[in-house]
């Protein structure tokens, strides 16, 4: 039988070693949009010493991987411009290890920042169509995004939320919701989980009539976590 002593000392051992390891904890932006150069900044812990990228899907070319200090590495990146849109798997690899995968949006539209305040119904960021939006849910946060429609012009709205925050232990696991809303305030399409995304969210809308319209995002319990909940709408 293990004595206290020597289950106290597997204990730190296995401490240690897991404080050493490499981790992505998030990345800002998301994602990048085809055919352009990119910048994107990994943050984590024990990053000081990264190396290079690997990506285990074509189209991803690596251009500088430039860590900055033990928590940060920068990556410049460019997407093929016939690539096709979706989320690519990336791994940070470190002299010490190789990261956790974490998954990089990739788009065919021009990316629009959320800017807060955005979280009433009164006071939305305006946003044309054909855009990705990034953003990031809060505890009890609600972002709004009005698009104006015309008379039978479709609107698609989907999120990426759930496949892109990814964390060893469980936590801080994004469940997105989103809605769409008409100028009196009520839901012409809502989007909890999904058939083809799961747990995000797809749906969309064709007005009879023109008008402003309010895409409503939101994490379906009203959680969230500063720069962890972040997603591509």
């Amino acid at each position: 039988m293990l004595s206290i002593a020597a289950v106290v000392s597997a204990t730190l051992v296995v401490g240690s070693a897991s404080a050493a390891f490499p981790k992505i904890t998030y990345m800002r932006p998301l994602g990048v949009v085809r055919g352009e150069e990119s910048t994107i900044t990994l943050y984590g812990s024990s990053l000081g010493d990264a190396t290079q990228v690997l990506t285990d899907l074509p189209g991803l070319e690596i251009l500088e991987v430039k860590p900055v200090d033990e928590k940060s590495v920068t990556v410049k990146l460019k997407a093929n411009e016939t690539l096709a849109p979706g989320l690519y798997p990336i791994r940070l690899v470190t002299k010490s290890g190789v990261t956790d995968l974490r998954l990089l949006g990739v788009g065919a539209m021009p990316i629009v920042n959320e800017v807060e305040p955005n979280n009433s119904f009164e006071e939305p960021q305006t946003i044309e169509m054909d855009r990705t939006i990034e953003g990031n849910v809060d505890r009890e946060d609600v972002d709004c995004f009005k698009v104006h429609l015309e008379a039978g012009q479709k609107l698609t709205v989907e999120i990426e939320g759930i496949r892109l925050v990814q964390e060893l232990r469980n936590r801080n696991i994004f469940d997105p919701a989103i809605a769409i809303l008409n100028s009196d305030r009520f839901e012409v399409a809502v989007s909890d989980d999904s058939p083809l995304l799961q747990q995000d969210s797809l749906c969309s809308f064709t007005p009879e009539e023109a008008g402003e319209y309010t895409i409503v995002v939101r994490e379906s319990s009203f959680l969230g976590a500063s720069n962890v909940c972040g997603y591509r709408l």
